[in-house]
């Protein structure tokens, strides 16, 4: 029975319950932020547009098209870093002898993909650069 029980708990009450808990604190929050703004509403307060939007928005963190600009750059070196590794890895590994059949073609294949996205970012991150 323990053997039914432990990976049910785990796989199937464990994530219920984190995406429960999740749901509730984000529904508390909201209705919070709501009720001070009612309030503020009904005691004759000018309630500001921006700091509305801000109260209610999905986002805690507001960004610049810089801020956002720099995080394409950052994404786009670490994305192209990894790729660089893996396909170097995989290349390394095709000569080995004792490697496994599929391993160097996984890595270089991964790798490619992470370079290919990289490049994405940054060349986005080139093409908004000049643009600001």
């Amino acid at each position: 029975m323990e053997n039914i029980l432990i990976p049910l708990g785990v796989c199937v009450v464990l994530p219920v319950l984190v995406v429960w808990l999740v749901t509730r604190a984000k529904i508390n929050s909201d209705n919070r932020r709501a009720e001070v703004l009612l309030k503020a509403i009904e005691a004759g307060n000018p309630v500001d547009a921006e700091q509305l939007a801000m109260a209610f928005s999905k986002s805690k963190k507001i960004t610049t098209p810089l801020e956002r600009n720099n995080n394409r750059l950052t994404c786009g070196s670490i994305f192209s870093g990894i790729g660089l590794v893996l396909i170097v890895i995989g290349i390394i590994m095709w000569f080995q002898p004792m490697c496994p059949a599929g391993f160097p073609t996984v890595f270089t294949v991964l790798g490619g993909i992470s370079a290919a996205i990289g490049a994405g970012c940054l060349i986005t991150w080139n093409v908004t650069r000049k643009q600001l």
